[in-house]
């Protein structure tokens, strides 16, 4: 038979409210040292566990944190930006005793009854990962008070705590290091500036030109809407050829892995070595970087350092719900592989 609570106290000889103090953390500063180990004892002796909901009941929180993942048309975890995303939350969480319960979003969904399903109690707060611009899951959220954390994700409004990576640091300094290498015409092959994280990459890109006194060229600098796939990389890929061998680019600049495979790819097929003839960076640093051929120079995100903080970040804002909203960048680290070299 399965010891209680009762069972306890009895044998430390103490209350009920004693042992409850001792077993689910709360201030024991005014009780003896030796009847806490007494009660820890006891409960050891009889196999004894607070229960789950037990906790929950008494500090009214449950230890679980919700992660809401993007709507996407297909499941965001085979993303390997994403199910990194999601891994570094999830090795945070374990150090941190804290259980996760993901929630998939569909794009079909309404924001109310998403609303409802995230703010039904059974999770303390919500850490959301990328989320639409025109979402309006999160005014709501922020209008009910809820505890939650922009993930990997960005927004002006000072209520809304936010961490992710350097985006305008990461792309300078990875243009930084293509210029320093001698090349001088860097293509940059982007998605639409619709991304919260496009614009702060193309001003990284341009200030990197600036600082060597020079400007980005922006007859090569080619945009185009998600998903990217042969024939949208093979637009740009063909007018870049096109151009007399003076004004070719002798490196493309990708704002992600995704872009840079695909051109990577394009370019073998028309006969151009990477990185030879030219050389070509990512940006992410996803799981492939280093599987494909040449493998890929990238921009790794902190993705664990970006799991930890936004726990930290929840954390503090269950026990302080009116401190300011902190937002947060993190620093990438550039990986040099075998996808980039000097000019020709």
């Amino acid at each position: 038979m399965q010891s209680s609570i009762r069972d306890v106290a009895a044998r430390a000889g103490v209350s009920l409210a004693t042992v409850s103090r001792v077993l689910n953390s709360k201030s024991t500063a005014q009780i003896a040292p030796t009847t806490r180990e007494r009660v820890e004892r006891a409960a050891a002796e009889l196999s004894y566990h607070p229960s789950a909901v037990a906790r929950a009941l008494v500090r009214q929180q449950s230890d679980t944190f919700g992660v809401l993942l993007p709507p996407t048309p297909t499941s965001p975890l085979r993303h390997p930006h994403f199910s990194a995303l999601l891994d570094g939350v999830l090795e945070a969480a374990t150090e941190s005793e804290m259980d996760v319960m993901v929630f998939t979003a569909h794009p079909s969904g309404t924001d109310q009854a998403y609303l409802a399903k995230l703010t039904d109690g059974r999770c303390d707060g919500l850490l959301m990962f990328f989320q639409p611009p025109d979402s309006g899951l999160i005014p709501m959220l922020l209008e009910r008070n809820a505890p939650c954390i922009l993930v990997g994700d960005w927004r002006e409004d000072p209520r809304l705590p936010c961490v992710d990576v350097e985006n305008f640091e990461a792309m300078r300094q990875m243009t930084q290091y293509l210029l320093g290498l001698g090349h001088r015409r860097i293509a940059l092959l982007s998605s639409e500036k619709q991304f919260y994280y496009i614009p702060p990459r193309l001003a990284g890109f341009r200030q990197a030109f600036l600082e060597h006194g020079a400007a980005a060229e922006e007859s090569l600098i080619f945009t185009g809407a998600l998903p990217w796939d042969a024939m949208t990389v093979a637009g740009p890929v063909n007018a870049m050829l096109a151009l007399p061998a003076e004004k070719r680019p002798t490196a493309v600049c990708c704002t992600s892995d995704d872009i840079a495979s695909l051109v990577t790819t394009t370019l073998h097929q028309r006969g151009v070595r990477v990185p030879e003839d030219m050389s070509v960076t990512g940006f992410n640093d996803d799981a492939f970087a280093i599987r494909q051929h040449p493998t890929l120079t990238s921009m790794r995100q902190p993705y664990e350092a970006i799991g930890a903080s936004a726990i930290a970040m929840l954390q503090e804002r269950l026990r302080d719900p009116s401190a300011p909203a902190k937002k947060l960048e993190l620093p990438a680290e550039l990986i040099v592989r075998g996808s980039t070299g000097p000019p020709p």
